[in-house]
Parts: C-alpha cells; structure tokens; sequence
C-alpha cells in the first residue's frame, strides 16, 4: 500500500521470511532501518518458542536484509529490560549496568542486541541501540505492554472519576518515558550524526514510586504498603494467603507449614492422630452458601 503524499510506503511483511525482508529494502532503499518488530512483555513468556522465531530469528533476517541491501544505519529499539534487576541498584541505572534478566523478554532482547553487535563488527553499518523506560501514552499498551496497560488505565480512571485495577506485579518503582518522547529519541537516532557511544537509554533519568505515580494521576494519597504491601496482597490480590508481623513470626509460620510435609518423595507425610470425633456434626455448614 502506498502512501506518497504523505511520504512513505507501507508494506506489510513477516520479519522470518528473509526474501521479503531484502525485497522490501532493496524495493525502497532506505538510508536507515527501525528495528521494533518482535513480540513484548508477557507474550514472550507465554510462547518462548514462538517468540524465539519472531524476536531472534527476526532480528537476524533484519540484520541480513541490512547488510545485503547496503542499508547504512541500523536503529534498534531494545528496552531498559535487559537489565539484570536482581543485582543491587543504588541509583539511576546506566548503559553500562549488567545484562540479563532472567525472563524471556529481557533475555530475548539482550540477545538481540548481541546479535547486532556481531553482525555491526563484521559488517560495519552504523547501529545505534536505544532502551527506553516503561513508555507509556495512548494505546501503547495494544501489543502486549503491561506497563502501557497500567498507565492508560490510570489515567483512564483518573479522568473519568473511576477505579483502576492494576496487577501488584506492576506496583513497583519504575522509571517511565512518554510515547512521544521515544519517538523523538527514535527519530534522532535515524536523521542525528552517528555519535561516539551506540546505546542509550531513554527515559526520565530517576525511578518513580508507583505511590508518587497514583498521586499524580488520580490526585490520591496512598502509601506503597496499601498499594502493594502484605496486607493488599492476603486481602485482595490472592498473592498471599498469611501475614505474620515481623520475621521471626514468619519464620515461625513456615515451619510450622513444612512440618505437614514429608522430607523427600520417598517418605510418607507426617502422622498425628485426630482428636476431632468422626462423627461430629457441623450444622453451620447448612447455610454457608
């Protein structure tokens, strides 16, 4: 489909069919190529498989088509989610912070980024890697991004006077960047001089509370233990099913737990005799549905 009054063709192709790829990049002959192509968040999760294909498999046929169509930039959207978040963080997060998420869609990503690197060396187009924040904005949410989901239904219900209902796995401390925003980093990063370093991050450059998050969009105060703590999550979420008032006590409850299980698949489980008669009638249980 074409669109030249408005300045560009648009056609649809499968980032794993090559031939299409390089058809396509010799058909328009680009000065640049914008890699986003690939599935996010969740989605990964839920088929690795797949997603290795699409994600890894399409970025090496990007690289490819770039490489035989004489393409001399490269322009990689990555994402702040090939950081190792289980390491320690004391502050704003830098380019040069370790890699390795532990999940599909950071791991992916990272992979991704390693693949372009090699082909980067060996070939020597131009590439330039961008890792946005948490990027939020109208509809971003539509391929899969949990955070857009949260943000969009934030402000949904902030305009309109309502409820959000946000998952707790996404009440933690984030750094975000506006849609419009990546797209002018993106947009730098195709037309600006090739600049010494190749990776940056986009983002607000501090890591927001989802509490100060809430507070901005809805205008309430909360605090992060109602948003998220033990007592939302035994009571609302089903994430938790005991609360113990300190660690010690928690401790204690898990003991006491493990006590019901055996030591090893081999053993059988612990055994105490009831002292409850058998044939105790419970006549409550009439009307508790």
């Amino acid at each position: 489909m074409c669109s030249s009054d408005l300045g560009y063709r648009f056609l649809r192709k499968d980032v794993r069919d090559l031939p299409a790829l390089v058809e396509a990049v010799q058909m328009t002959k680009p000065s640049a190529v914008v890699h986003t192509a690939g599935l996010i968040g969740g989605r990964v999760q839920q088929s690795l498989a797949l997603a290795f294909d699409i994600n890894l498999g399409g970025t090496r046929n990007v690289a490819e088509a770039v490489r035989l169509g004489g393409v001399k930039r490269l322009v990689h959207i990555s994402t702040f989610g090939v950081y190792d978040m289980r390491r320690e963080v004391t502050g704003p997060i830098s380019e040069e912070f370790p890699r390795g998420a532990g999940r599909g869609y950071g791991n992916y990503k990272g992979a991704k980024e390693l693949i372009l690197e090699a082909y980067q060396q060996q070939y020597g187009f131009e590439l330039l890697m961008l890792r946005p924040a948490n990027v939020y904005g109208f509809g971003h949410f539509f391929a899969g991004s949990s955070g857009g989901m949260k943000m969009q239904a934030l402000l949904q219900a902030g305009a309109e006077g309502g409820k959000a209902r946000i998952p707790a796995a996404e009440t933690m401390a984030n750094e975000y960047v506006y849609a419009d925003d990546m797209g002018r980093a993106a947009d730098l990063a195709v037309t600006a001089p090739m600049p010494r370093e190749t990776i940056f991050n986009i983002g607000n450059g501090y890591v927001t509370p989802f509490a100060d998050v809430v507070k901005t969009v809805t205008g309430e105060e909360v605090t992060q233990e109602e948003l998220g703590g033990a007592a939302a999550h035994a009571s609302r979420s089903g994430v938790a099913h005991l609360v113990a008032p300190d660690e010690d006590a928690v401790l204690e409850d898990a003991r006491y737990l493990l006590s019901f299980l055996p030591q090893n698949n081999l053993e059988p489980p612990p055994y105490a005799a009831p002292s409850d008669p058998v044939d105790r009638e419970a006549p409550e249980l009439d009307s508790l549905i």
